[in-house]
């Protein structure tokens, strides 16, 4: 009986060993990890608001080969030292911007040292849709979200947080357009609001990622109502009361 038993416990062993192995596990315990983080956000990272957002991240677990797999290629990548240095470029694809429209792109900088993500900068201008405060929420609310494995999705309802939600925010239709440039898209809808469609692509000789956020507002006040960004196959959505993401 206990030949079997240590039999059993070395095939266990065995398996788990080569599950923690193989790339898909340690890719999910990666992300799994990063997700902690985000729960102790003040703790793991530090945010700097300064001609925009740097974001260090003191204890590194995300690899290249994860941001990749995540979807996300470097327009440009440069390499200094033990640092290697992505310029992601997501292109405004309204007829009306070319590629010297760079006022309506969106660069995004990622720093990777020894292989892992330890920095993430993002465009001063898009401060004016998500005001750091309130970006360091939205993330810290990932870290507390549970997941759904069976539906492929997670949810926070901003009440059921600890602490909180800051003081709310609504960007207005103008600050949209200031940051993101011209819709491609204007719908009327129902209860007096309004759509819009912004489209982007990720400049890439690796990818041509397609980033799209329909974005409603109120009529008359112009203001910020739901917004779903489709980011590759993964979907974003949030209004004043509730984040989600499908994947």
């Amino acid at each position: 009986m206990k030949t079997k038993t240590a039999f059993r416990n070395c095939i266990l062993i065995l398996v788990i060993s080569t599950c923690l192995a193989s790339t898909g596990c340690m890719r999910y315990y990666r992300l799994l990890e990063f997700k902690k983080q985000l729960k102790e956000i003040d703790t793991y990272f530090t945010y700097v608001d300064y001609n925009g957002l740097y974001c260090d991240i003191h204890e590194a677990v995300l690899t290249i080969d994860d941001i990749k797999w995540l979807g996300l290629f470097p327009t440009e990548n440069s390499q200094i030292k033990d640092k290697t240095v992505w310029l992601l470029n997501f292109v405004n694809q309204h007829p009306e911007y070319d590629s010297s429209s760079s006022g309506y792109h969106l660069v995004v900088k990622l720093t990777f040292q020894n292989g892992l993500l330890s920095r993430v900068e993002l465009p001063h201008s898009f401060m004016r849709l998500v005001p750091t405060d309130l970006l360091k929420f939205y993330l810290s609310s990932f870290g507390n979200a549970n997941i759904n494995l069976a539906k492929q999705n997670l949810a926070i309802d901003f009440d059921k947080v600890p602490g909180g939600a800051p003081m709310l925010f609504y960007p207005r239709y103008e600050d949209f357009i200031e940051t993101l440039g011209q819709p491609l898209e204007i719908k009327e809808m129902e209860n007096n609001k309004f759509q819009c469609k912004f489209s982007y692509k990720l400049d890439s000789n690796e990818t041509n990622l397609p980033v799209v956020a329909n974005v409603s507002f109120k009529k008359h006040l112009n203001t910020f109502q739901h917004a779903n960004f489709y980011f590759g196959p993964y979907r974003f959505s949030f209004n004043d009361r509730v984040l989600g993401l499908k994947y």
